[in-house]
């Protein structure tokens, strides 16, 4: 009985541990842009997006003018063995017994942001965007294609018998994707309220979030979680507890 109470006590912590998690990444207090001055904490914004000056930023991928951008790519390659180099017998190409299997694997990943603030302004008035960090909700994926990163060169290619030619031959494949936040666009801003060096209130912080759907309806589902979680904590924590009288008095 005592294992018992004691594994039960663990799942109400774990339990309960979650549940503060869940209803902390739910609460955010939904603000017009007038009150964000007068406030702390976390908060959901609305309206639409505008450079801070007239400058916009340029996107790299799509070569697009926007207000803020991520771009991300992957690189996968790919290296066969050239079978138009010289064979280990030194007598002509590689034979087909002599070429491995293609090897595949994936390279690097670049990930650029845009870190310019902008701003985000509703009927009230507007309030400055810090990006640092701004993570993707739900907004569409502006460019999402596959390039060739070595280009092949094409008609035919010769048999290679000089000196150190090289066998193996490397071909790589760029998966890029790109979200960009375009002037007069209509998002919700989901971020911390803070004060920038000359007092003037910032949304950003840890956690800042941009999507096109509203956060109450992605919010109803941490909710749930929570309640859950506390409902789950408790009776977890009342069976360890009896599990543990129980055993105590049994010694």
């Amino acid at each position: 009985m005592v294992t018992v109470g004691v594994i039960a006590l663990v799942v109400a912590l774990v339990a309960v541990t979650l549940a503060r998690l869940g209803t902390r990444s739910a609460h955010a207090t939904r603000l017009a842009c007038a009150d964000v001055p007068n406030r702390r904490g976390r908060a959901v914004v609305s309206g639409v997006v505008e450079p801070l000056s007239e400058t916009l930023v340029y996107a790299p991928v799509s070569g697009r003018s926007c207000v803020w951008f991520t771009s991300t790519i992957v690189e996968y390659w790919v290296e066969r063995d050239n079978d138009r180099v010289r064979d280990f017998d030194g007598d002509g190409p590689l034979h087909h017994g002599e070429i491995r299997p293609a090897r595949r694997g994936r390279g690097r990943t670049e990930t650029q942001s845009s870190q310019r603030p902008f701003l985000v302004r509703d009927d009230t008035g507007a309030v400055r965007v810090d990006p640092a960090g701004l993570r993707v909700g739900h907004l569409p994926v502006s460019v999402r294609d596959s390039v060739s990163g070595i280009p092949s060169s094409g008609g035919a290619i010769a048999v290679d018998f000089a000196p150190g030619a090289r066998r193996m031959r490397r071909s790589s494949r760029l998966d890029r994707t790109e979200v960009v936040l375009l002037p007069g666009e209509r998002v919700y801003l989901t971020g911390q309220i803070t004060r920038g060096r000359d007092g003037t209130p910032v949304l950003g912080g840890r956690g800042l979030t941009v999507s096109r759907r509203d956060p109450a309806e992605s919010a109803r589902l941490p909710q749930l979680g929570a309640r859950a979680g506390w409902t789950l904590g408790a009776v977890a924590g009342l069976i360890g507890v009896a599990a543990l009288v129980a055993g105590s008095a049994r010694h």
